[in-house]
């Protein structure tokens, strides 16, 4: 599932990617009818007509969804009770239908929408974490106007699908994610290493800078931008089945791979790789390249000591075609893809 551009009605109380502020929850939309002197945002005891019944009914009985509600408020056709009403609190004595003459229309000018959202604060180790909340308000003129508001969105997004930027490969005018800042642009890369351990200035989106150091684990790619995947040359295929490898591990650091032979093959290739799983670095380690001639269908490693090696196996023919090539596994005949 990738991510894409969605109407913001469209994500209403759902988790979205907004520029502005960053991975949030879009928590409420409220319609504000503003004139010189009030605000309207509680549209539910005003009357709207109903061209059958030639009745005002009021809003809330009709049980508009929030599209037909915008709708209704941008054809200013909204009218308050004018006859009389019992004591008591606003709405509860009110009629639920009335004639033309008990109501007379509200006046109001500009119409505006009022976008409250809940940006979190996380890191991927941490799940969503805290979060800070953010109000965004948009002039409406039509209704054709809401149609231009968008946010990224993506179904079931965990904040583990979050990728932290490579620090390594940043480049001047790279847009990223920072968390609490959202998109942000890098204007500067320092020479690492440095005094103060800065890797990068980066700028968002209301002209603030932000200087990131090392130890900065709230820098990420943006969700929605095409990221080079490390792990796709550890992850291709071909005729698995057909090598079958399979490891042993022990306690000393010696590993042994074994592979079923093919006819056709001329030499065997295993590789080692070390997996390290370390916000701001590469996740791949290439560690060494073991070449074993035709007639050798396993290889004793030693010295192999640490977590999160993992084996991949390929065999070639004479030409240097690959002709068999598997997935990485780390212990016994699972294969797996790496993520």
């Amino acid at each position: 599932m990738m991510w894409k551009k969605t109407n913001v009605i469209d994500c209403y109380g759902k988790n979205v990617f907004v520029d502005k502020c960053g991975f949030c929850n879009l928590r409420s939309i409220e319609i504000i009818a503003k004139n010189r002197n009030t605000s309207i945002s509680n549209f539910q005891n005003y009357y709207m007509s109903d061209d059958a019944s030639g009745l005002y009914y009021r809003i809330e009985s009709k049980s508009l969804n929030f599209k037909q509600l915008l709708t209704l408020v941008l054809s200013k056709e909204i009218y308050e009770y004018s006859g009389n009403q019992n004591n008591g609190y606003w709405g509860y004595h009110l009629p639920n239908n009335v004639q033309k003459e008990n109501v007379q229309k509200i006046a109001y000018g500009t119409i505006e929408l009022r976008f409250m959202v809940d940006a979190y604060l996380f890191d991927t180790n941490n799940g969503f974490g805290s979060c800070t909340h953010h109000q965004e308000i948009v002039r409406i003129n039509k209704e054709s106007d809401i149609d231009k508001i968008e946010v990224w969105y993506q179904d079931n997004v965990k904040a583990s699908s979050f990728k932290h930027v490579i620090l390594a490969d940043i480049k001047v005018n790279d847009e990223l994610f920072l968390v609490s800042r959202g998109k942000v642009k890098v204007t500067k890369v320092y020479t690492f290493p440095n005094e103060n351990g800065l890797v990068c200035d980066v700028v968002d989106s209301n002209g603030q800078t932000q200087r990131v150091n090392y130890t900065n684990h709230q820098l990420f790619y943006l969700p929605y931008s095409k990221t080079e995947d490390e792990f796709a040359p550890l992850n291709h295929s071909k005729n698995e089945l057909v090598l079958s490898p399979y490891v042993v591990t022990s306690n000393t650091g010696l590993c042994n791979v074994h592979w079923q032979p093919i006819s056709e093959a001329a030499r065997y290739t295993v590789t080692a790789y070390r997996i390290v799983n370390r916000p701001g670095r590469k996740k791949v380690y290439h560690m060494r390249d073991y070449e074993v001639e035709r007639n050798a269908h396993f290889i004793a490693i030693p010295d192999l000591i640490g977590d999160g090696i993992v084996f991949k196996v390929k065999a070639e023919d004479r030409l240097g075609k690959v002709i068999a090539e598997s997935r990485c596994l780390s212990s016994g005949f699972e294969t797996r893809d790496m993520e």
